[in-house]
């Protein structure tokens, strides 16, 4: 019980595979993962880490950790899916269930201010995008309103100023927000690439 406990503890860290559009100005999610919920750093609290709070605000511990997912921000949006691991009980008091998660896309790494092509790379979310992406460029895009930058990698991202994934490379609708947006990438200026 004790080294179960012990397990729960030690793990828990986060991914992003989700397409966003923009419908009559509502966002709309596309993702496989059915439950949106936000990343919460408890770690003020004994026993505990990050845990994710549904919109119910049921608070949720991974048994697994979320490793697998990228690095772990607090206030990230995400969807997930999960199993409850019945008879398994946590350190943490603020843990409401002890589950397994099955699926996990990320969808938002926080910010509260428009990053530009010099400000970015202090960004927190820039640093998470970039390791999760295991990015090797970075193209940049200014408008007038939202500055884009489309990570290139092993897992490429679009994401906006404020840390918001746009869409992936990998899942998109041809003649889509996304489609338009990756398109305008395709030109944008490279600000970064890593060297070999």
């Amino acid at each position: 019980m004790r080294v179960t406990g012990l397990v729960i503890f030690v793990m828990v860290i986060f991914s992003a595979c989700s397409i966003f559009k923009v419908s009559g100005g509502e966002e709309v999610v596309e993702s496989d993962c059915t439950e949106r919920a936000t990343v919460k750093s408890f770690s003020n609290v004994p026993g505990c880490q990050f845990l994710i709070e549904l919109e119910d605000g049921t608070k949720l511990q991974s048994i697994e950790g979320l490793r697998g997912y990228g690095p772990v921000s607090d206030g990230a949006v995400v969807m997930i899916d999960y199993e409850v691991q019945e008879g398994t009980r946590s350190l943490c008091r603020e843990t409401d269930l002890v589950v397994s998660i099955s699926c996990m896309d990320v969808l938002t790494f926080p910010e509260e201010e428009c990053a530009d092509k010099t400000t970015v790379f202090n960004r927190n979310w820039f640093r998470n995008a970039k390791t999760f992406s295991n990015a090797t460029a970075l193209r940049y895009h200014h408008t007038d309103s939202v500055n884009y930058f489309s990570f290139e990698g092993d897992r490429p991202m679009l994401f906006n100023c404020y840390g918001k994934m746009e869409c992936t490379r990998l899942n998109y609708d041809p003649g889509s927000r996304c489609d338009v947006l990756l398109n305008t990438m395709e030109t944008a200026r490279i600000i970064w690439a890593e060297n070999k």
